[in-house]
């Protein structure tokens, strides 16, 4: 089943709220192992300061991976095989701050697993700026026993797929996820939540879903939306 947000009329401003009741659908996982490139450079471990600009996907797999971008931090690659602009991936705590401008197949934040400091959450805080041209412009994926609490409030636009998209693996704890304007050709926000604990989604501005929901959830789960 899935839950919709209306539109909001031109030039209003209304806050909106979708809460998912704890549920069930499948979520399948893989760890993705490559190196960061230079645009993004690592010092102390496992901490990685982005800068400048490029063409070439940034990829950060680390445990425990803290990752923040310097003013002017920008990512296109359609002009260069169209690959994720961003991904951070690993075990335990994953975390993101920033104001990167991003453009290509999209973003992706992932915790695979527990690790010595973290059961494996997610904490992402962003007034960024993506342009996607792939399957979800914003992808968090949480397959440990922590939170996902994410907060992105610049522009997500996707042309060919979903607007955001979230997973939470069993044992996984509670989703927070805030957004302001999401406009997408399928879901503008697509929900799998397999966890124990609570959703809550709140979008400060319009969710468009053109082929799709504002904000869906997949057929198995059993949402309930306030407006």
């Amino acid at each position: 089943m899935n839950a919709r947000i209306s539109n909001l009329a031109p030039g209003a401003r209304r806050r909106k709220t979708c809460q998912f009741a704890a549920l069930a659908a499948s979520v399948s996982l893989a760890a993705i192992a490559s190196p960061a490139w230079a645009q993004c450079v690592e010092g102390p471990p496992n901490t990685y300061t982005c800068s400048g600009q490029t063409n070439v996907p940034q990829i950060i797999t680390a445990d425990d991976a803290k990752v923040t971008t310097n003013p002017g931090f920008e990512v296109d690659t359609s002009s260069n095989g169209n690959g994720l602009a961003l991904q951070v991936t690993g075990d335990g705590l994953i975390s993101f701050e920033g104001s990167p401008a991003l453009t290509g197949a999209g973003v992706r934040f992932s915790t695979t697993g527990s690790s010595d400091l973290s059961a494996g959450e997610l904490s992402i805080f962003s007034n960024g700026n993506i342009l996607a041209n792939g399957a979800n412009a914003l992808r968090l994926d949480n397959a440990g026993g922590g939170d996902t609490n994410a907060l992105w409030v610049g522009s997500i636009v996707n042309i060919s797929g979903n607007g955001v998209f979230t997973t939470s693996a069993f044992g996984a704890g509670d989703l927070s996820l805030i957004v302001d304007d999401v406009s997408a050709r399928d879901d503008g926000i697509r929900v799998s939540y397999d966890a124990n604990g609570t959703v809550t989604v709140t979008a400060t501005d319009p969710v468009l879903g053109h082929t799709g929901a504002g904000c869906g959830s997949p057929p198995a789960t059993h949402p309930t939306m306030s407006t």
